[in-house]
């Protein structure tokens, strides 16, 4: 191999590493973001379930305690 040919493989190869580079670095960033939006997904559905179980904590807590209670509120007209 000539120097000519030496110096334009090196210079080849120094610009194919570069490019796979640049490429594996956009697959990360890509990849990144991809688990940052099913993290988000997550935490909303999460803040969903949680508002869910509140209400119906509320709502268990508002519940007749027995069964006179619940006629005395039906009778009423509270329930």
């Amino acid at each position: 191999m000539g120097p000519v040919l030496r110096a334009l493989l090196g210079r080849l190869g120094r610009m194919a590493l570069a490019a796979g580079a640049a490429v594996m670095a956009f697959m990360w960033i890509r990849g990144d973001a991809a688990r940052d939006a099913n993290r988000t997904a997550h935490v909303r559905l999460m803040e969903k379930t949680a508002d869910a179980q509140g209400r119906m904590l509320d709502a268990a807590g508002d519940r007749p305690r027995d069964r006179d209670t619940l006629a005395r509120r039906l009778r009423d007209g509270r329930f």
